[in-house]
């Protein structure tokens, strides 16, 4: 892969999609957790967000494209 074309595949509509979502489930942990403990979270609490926002929309992606696959 040369750099172009990971840049390019960053700034598509897809990508752009993607960190929209992630950034959406981001603002909601850190807005439930304001509400939840009366302060604004510790940079440390918003990295884990942060990480917790792109795996929760990587687990989402996916149940959506095989909702099946929870069927046990």
């Amino acid at each position: 892969l040369s750099d172009d074309f990971i840049v390019n595949m960053l700034r598509s509509d897809a990508a752009e999609s993607v960190k929209v979502d992630v950034l959406n489930i981001y603002t909601n942990k850190v807005a439930e957790y304001s509400k939840s403990y009366g302060k604004a979270p510790t940079r440390d609490h918003r990295r884990q967000f942060m990480v917790s926002a792109w795996t929760q929309r990587a687990i989402l992606h996916h149940i959506a494209e095989k909702p099946d696959l929870l069927d046990s």
